[in-house]
C-alpha cells in the first residue's frame, strides 16, 4: 500500500455563517460521508473525519489547524484528555499516531503488529481520561486492547492480552 502522507495545511479561516460553512465544507469535501465529529474537552477544538481525512478546527481562532490523510472512514480519532493532542488511526499504514495539535508533530507511532500481534486496520483509538498514557484501540478483526504508551506494552497481563468480540468494532466510547 502507499504510505499515508502527513499533511499540515496552511491555516484556513473557518466560515462563520451556516451557509458559508456548508459551501466551504462542500468545497473541501473528499467523501460523501462525515463519520464523526468530536469536541475537545476544553471546547477549543473540533475534530471531524470522512472516508479519507481527519480535520481539526480551532473554534476560538476560526482556523483549520490540522488536516491528515488517514485512508479510512468510521470513527478513527479522538482528543487527548488535556486537549493538546489527537490520536488517529491509519488503515494504509496499519498504525496509530499521536499528534501535538499546536505543531502538527507526530509524538508517537504504534504499529498494529505491536498492539494486536498482527497487522490489522486500527479503529476508534481513545486515550483514557484518567491516565493519558493509556490507549484503547479496536481493530477490524473485532479485537480491542488497552495499551500503555509510556511503557510500550499491553496494560493487561499475558493471561488477558486483548479482548476478541468476534466482530468489527465500529465505536469505542470513554
Amino acid at each position: 500500500s502507499t504510505p499515508t502522507k502527513s499533511v499540515l495545511k496552511e491555516k484556513k479561516e473557518v466560515p462563520q455563517s451556516p451557509k458559508r460553512i456548508k459551501q466551504e465544507l462542500r468545497y473541501r469535501k473528499t467523501s460523501d460521508v462525515t463519520w464523526v465529529v468530536h469536541f475537545s474537552k476544553d471546547g477549543k477544538y473540533v475534530l471531524y473525519n470522512d472516508d479519507y481525512e481527519a480535520v481539526v478546527l480551532d473554534l476560538e481562532k476560526g482556523e483549520e489547524v490540522l488536516r491528515q490523510l488517514t485512508g479510512n472512514g468510521g470513527d478513527m480519532g479522538s482528543f487527548t484528555p488535556d486537549s493538546k493532542g489527537i490520536v488517529l488511526s491509519y488503515d494504509d499504514d496499519e498504525e496509530v499516531r499521536l499528534y501535538e495539535i499546536a505543531t502538527g508533530t507526530v509524538t508517537k507511532k504504534i504499529d498494529t503488529a505491536k498492539l494486536f500481534g498482527e497487522k490489522t486496520f486500527p479503529k476508534c483509538p481513545r486515550i483514557s481520561p484518567h491516565d493519558s498514557n493509556l490507549l484503547i484501540c479496536g481493530s477490524e478483526t473485532g479485537k480491542f486492547i488497552v495499551y500503555d504508551m509510556e511503557k510500550n506494552c499491553n496494560k493487561w497481563d499475558a493471561n488477558v492480552p486483548m479482548i476478541d468480540t468476534g466482530s468489527f468494532i465500529a465505536a469505542v466510547t470513554i
